[in-house]
């Protein structure tokens, strides 16, 4: 499929996840929010069932009822799914915090039935590094009890509760060792590492009474190399899910605290606060340039692409945040210009956020689009008012 869906992002202006309506993890961009877009799929799954004679349910099968909200206030995603057939409910807690670029998920799953329930939690992963499918390595740590993945300079780290089941192994659907094939009867089959096109899966045995739940956690530390991804989630291990959630909701609480009070109905108002939210997970603090959107069709088959800083959509943007009490990115902004301009005085229709020209259609003398140029120096104008 060229072109996904996500219905929900989370991020810190260095890490940017977006997520599809049954918590599948649809991108993960890293070392910045414009590339590298390192999932090919990341999904989750309940084996129902003693391994062997169950059944596997992906999230995004008809089983289940979705619901997905922000907890208020925040960036925190709450992804609820409800499978009244199995009388399971598997809530998704997910957010990155603004101190690390660890992607941390709560799963907690309730038997809502009047029968004991068995069976395993899967997570599925297919990465391809730095969108590139081959010669990628996935290996087991056992000192670290975590699963890496590795490509050149970019690595994956996989960590959580203890897992009771793993499989690392080749992504064909031929191979002997995948591990999305694997999860079919319930019982991975441990193999430690392999090489080329990989995944790997893991998962937590589950037995749950009548009425009753169980939360396992789960992190995904990226980083520059295997020991920056390490040292990342063993931090994120020292301090716990439960401070990092806090630290994340204080955090977007109080960012929201700066902002300047508008005279809206409610649901224009909820619509401003959302979006106060929104944006800075936009930015690039790194370079100081918003996204578009992150990219959702990235071979341009159904829209051209827009996980690119677009010149009069960044200028807007920053102009709006100037008005309501964040004026610091609109000087960050027109440094970022200062840079990109072109010698002749114009700008491009748009770039990849560290200022190279993006792919655009706008280039040729006849074909520059006015507001390519003039929104920049509005919104300078109007800055400086």
């Amino acid at each position: 499929m060229a072109v996904y869906l996500p219905t929900s992002i989370v991020g810190n202006s260095r890490t940017l996840v977006t997520l599809g309506h049954a918590g599948e993890v649809m991108g993960f961009f890293y070392p910045h929010i414009d590339y590298a877009q390192n999932v090919k799929e990341c999904m989750t799954a309940v084996y129902c069932g003693e391994p062997g004679r169950g059944q596997l349910i992906w999230t995004f099968e008809g089983e289940w009822a979705r619901a997905q909200v922000y907890v208020s206030g925040t960036n925190i995603l709450m992804t609820t799914l409800t499978n009244a057939k199995r009388g399971l409910r598997l809530t998704l807690t997910d957010f990155i915090p603004p101190s690390t670029d660890v992607f941390l998920r709560r799963f907690t799953l309730d038997n809502l039935g009047h029968v004991p329930f068995t069976g395993v939690l899967f997570q599925y992963f297919d990465l391809n590094l730095g969108e590139v499918s081959d010669r990628n390595a996935a290996r087991r740590l056992t000192y670290e009890d975590a699963i890496v993945q590795e490509w050149r300079h970019l690595c994956l780290a996989v960590d959580g509760d203890p897992f009771d089941q793993f499989q690392c192994g080749k992504a064909s659907p031929h191979a002997h060792s995948n591990a999305k094939r694997d999860m079919m009867d319930g019982a991975l089959m441990g193999q430690r590492l392999d090489i080329g096109d990989v995944n790997f899966a893991v998962g937590w045995d589950v037995r749950l009474e009548p009425h009753t739940s169980l939360a396992r956690h789960l992190l995904i530390a990226p980083g520059h190399g295997e020991r920056q991804a390490l040292r990342a989630l063993r931090e994120a291990r020292r301090k716990g899910f439960q401070t990092l959630y806090e630290e994340t909701e204080t955090y977007w609480r109080r960012w929201l605290e700066r902002a300047r009070p508008v005279n809206v109905p409610p649901p224009f108002d909820a619509a401003y606060r959302r979006a106060l939210l929104t944006l800075p997970m936009l930015y690039d603090a790194h370079y100081g340039s918003f996204l578009g959107a992150p990219e959702f069709d990235p071979f341009y088959e159904d829209s051209g692409g827009y996980g690119y800083c677009w010149t009069r959509d960044a200028a807007e943007v920053v102009v709006a945040l100037s008005q309501v009490g964040y004026s610091e990115y609109a000087e960050r902004f027109f440094q970022w210009c200062d840079k990109t301009q072109h010698d002749d005085g114009f700008w491009h229709q748009r770039y990849w956020l560290g200022g190279d020209v993006g792919p655009t259609w706008c280039t040729y003398d006849d074909a520059i689009q006015i507001d390519q140029t003039g929104s920049v120096l509005w919104a300078m104008h109007a800055h400086a008012q």
